[in-house]
């Protein structure tokens, strides 16, 4: 897993805030134009109160969907169906 701030900077983000909202958590994101990007953040009770961006990091998930999380992720067994 990637820290958030190396993966945003990775994909040209120039500023970033973490929001709240009516589904909880998200972070915002803008690039070098005046478009922002979204994230969510993971529905942990510790990545829903977290509010030090930099203790982040970048959950890809198997569809490519990118999630902020504080808790640490480990493939632990894998099955081909």
């Amino acid at each position: 897993m990637e820290q958030l701030i190396k993966y945003l900077k990775e994909l040209g983000a120039t500023k970033v805030k973490l929001m709240d909202g009516g589904n909880g958590r998200y972070i915002r994101y803008w690039t070098g134009t005046d478009e922002s990007f979204t994230l969510p953040c993971g529905s942990s009770e510790k990545s829903q109160s977290e509010n030090d961006l930099s203790k982040f990091l970048i959950l890809v998930t198997e569809d490519g969907q990118p999630i902020a999380t504080v808790n640490k992720h480990q493939e632990i067994a894998v099955m081909e169906l």
